[in-house]
This record gives C-alpha cells, sequence and structure tokens, in this order.
C-alpha cells in the first residue's frame, strides 16, 4: 500500500478547485488529485496515496451522491463546507484562507511544505557537463531554441517539476501557455519560478527571449513574436475556447524559431493538438506527459492517440530528455566549429 502523503480535491466548479489546489500548493501541501464530479471514479477515489479529501460541491445531488460514496470508497477523512473562494485581492479571501488551512491543520497536524522543498532540492537536478555553471554564461543571450509548455488542469505542478529538474546554463527558452484565470496569474508566476533556476518573466511589449528564461502568455491579451524576435501584444483575445491558445503560442514558436518544439502536459481539451500535428510535418519534436503520471490525461492523449507525439515520460523524464538532446546538438556544433 502506498503510503497516504498528500491531498484530494473534488469541486464541482474549474475556479474552486484552481483557487483550492493554488492555495494548498502555496501553504505547501502535496495535492495528489483534482476531480471534477465526473472524474470521480471508484478507482479515483481509492487512491491510497490521499491522506484527507478536500470536497466543496454546490450541486446538490453531487454532494449527497459523494459524501454517501467516499466514505466507501475511501479510507482518507472527507473536509468539506468551505463555501465559494472570494476573489483574492478582497478580505473575505483572507478569511476563507485561514479557514481553510485551520481546517486541514486538525486532518494534517504537520505542514510538509519542508518536507516538499527538500524533496525538490538541488539533488535532482540533472548533469549539465558540458558548460561550467555560471548564470553569466546565458544570462540576457538572446534564445536561439525556444520550447513551448502547454498546460491546463494539473499542468502547474507537473510543469515545475519539470523545470526543477533542469540545470542551471541549458541553452534555451520556453513560452509557457497554461490554461488559467487571470487572477491566479502571479500566483503561478511565484509557484513556478521557486526553486528553477530558470527566470519566470511575464510578456512585455517589444521584449526579446532570453536563454535561461520562462516567458508566461499573457491570459487575456494575445501575443505574437515579430520578424526581430520581440513579442508584440495584440489588441485582441487568444482565438477559440482556451486561453492562452496552446495552439497558437506554438504556431507563432514555430514561425520565429527554427530549432524549436512542444512539450503537452496534463490538462483537459485537446488545445494545442491542430499545431502538433504541424510540428510533425514540419519535423519538429512535440513531446507529451505520460497519461498515468498527469491529473488529467485527455490534452496530452489526444495528441498521442494523433500519432503526434514523438516522446512521452514523467514530467522528470521529460527534462533528461531534453538535457541529452540539447547536449548532443552542443556536441555537433562544436565539432563542426571547433575553438
Amino acid at each position: 500500500m502506498a503510503e497516504r502523503s498528500g491531498v484530494g480535491i473534488i469541486a464541482d466548479t474549474s475556479l474552486q478547485r484552481h483557487a483550492i489546489r493554488t492555495l494548498l500548493m502555496e501553504a505547501g501541501y502535496p495535492v495528489i488529485a483534482t476531480l471534477a464530479t465526473d472524474g470521480c471514479t471508484t478507482r479515483a477515489l481509492e487512491d491510497d496515496r490521499v491522506s484527507l479529501w478536500v470536497v466543496d460541491l454546490e450541486d446538490e445531488d453531487n454532494r449527497d451522491f459523494l459524501l454517501e460514496s467516499l466514505p466507501d470508497l475511501s479510507l482518507a477523512p472527507v473536509l468539506y463546507g468551505l463555501g465559494k473562494a472570494p476573489a483574492r485581492n478582497t478580505p473575505d479571501y483572507s478569511r476563507w484562507q485561514r479557514r481553510l488551512l485551520t481546517k486541514l491543520k486538525v486532518f494534517v497536524p504537520e505542514t510538509p511544505k519542508k518536507i516538499a522543498d527538500q524533496s525538490k532540492g538541488q539533488g535532482k537536478v540533472l548533469p549539465w557537463p558540458l558548460k561550467p555553471a555560471s548564470r553569466q554564461g546565458t544570462c540576457h543571450k538572446p534564445a536561439n531554441e525556444v520550447w513551448v509548455l502547454g498546460a491546463s488542469l494539473g499542468g502547474p505542478e507537473a510543469v515545475k517539476v519539470f523545470l526543477d529538474s533542469l540545470p542551471e546554463d541549458l541553452p534555451v527558452a520556453f513560452i509557457y501557455a497554461q490554461h488559467i484565470d487571470r487572477a491566479f496569474a502571479q500566483v503561478l508566476a511565484a509557484t513556478i519560478a521557486r526553486h528553477s533556476p530558470f527566470d519566470v518573466v511575464t510578456a512585455d511589449e517589444g521584449q526579446q527571449i532570453h536563454q535561461g528564461e520562462v516567458l508566461l502568455a499573457p491570459v487575456e491579451q494575445a501575443m505574437d513574436i515579430d520578424d526581430n524576435r520581440r513579442v508584440r501584444l495584440l489588441r485582441r483575445g487568444w482565438g477559440g475556447p482556451y486561453s492562452p491558445s496552446i495552439d497558437e503560442v506554438m504556431a507563432l514558436t514555430r514561425l520565429a524559431w527554427s530549432v524549436s518544439g512542444a512539450i503537452i502536459f496534463s490538462g483537459m481539451g485537446e488545445d494545442g493538438l491542430v499545431e502538433a500535428g504541424r510540428y510533425r510535418q514540419e519535423g519538429l519534436p512535440v513531446w507529451t506527459q505520460c497519461l498515468d503520471s498527469a491529473v488529467s490525461d485527455v490534452m496530452p492523449g489526444a495528441v498521442q492517440s494523433a500519432g503526434f507525439s514523438d516522446f512521452s515520460g514523467t514530467p522528470e523524464q521529460l527534462a533528461q530528455r531534453l538535457v541529452s538532446r540539447i547536449a548532443r546538438q552542443t556536441a555537433v556544433k562544436r565539432e563542426e566549429c571547433p575553438a
């Protein structure tokens, strides 16, 4: 039996799921599962890694069903009745936050933040043997290789592990397109930046993308990359149902950088699928998070089912694959152009 080591979340609105998950991550609690009501399968509810289920349901039918089913399917206790999460910039949010964390400590008295931080320490960072570890080496160098990181539900946790596993001075940059509410964009940036050797930056008009940076695609305003590889903020929103649009971000990256790729992490929907096919046609790599490690396997699964994924793995394996790929590319360049 696996050790019960984290919290599971069940809520029937995406905003409430995201609000609870973000708060728990900020407090250092590992989130094992984030489920909508239609994702509450017997297998999911029997997950023996979950030490506590945090449940908040607006629909009375869903609430009655789950409160009857959970005790039979899971040995973990259930915390419910939190109320809808207020906006983060209001006094009500602080009260809601304190109430949740106070209740949580009754079931999980020791905050696992220090343990979580230690588990993501520098010992897991992959080696980069072709270059000394000096931040000055890549700082402010324009990026010649840019990868898109596309994610939705469950993405922040996976992308963070991926970035935390990469070594300092890897000569690459990322554009991170995460389906998220605008109110949580700054929280996302702070969460991703913690422990990572990469600088997390927001998109500004005219900025250049540098090696060692993760550029967060804006949520409400679409962006483009011009002929000089500089960010242009457009006077429109993203096309399609998702913000930001992973397909659009992949397209603008593909057109701006001949050396580019994309990694599709955990998420709902099929955003990124269209561009994954175009990447495949042009011989550009598309990788996916393996389905059994994703909170939601719909998005990476769609790319895999279409035959567009060149490689699939856990976030750590994806990081290892990227390091090995860039190491080979760097070795070839050195052979072709010896100093």
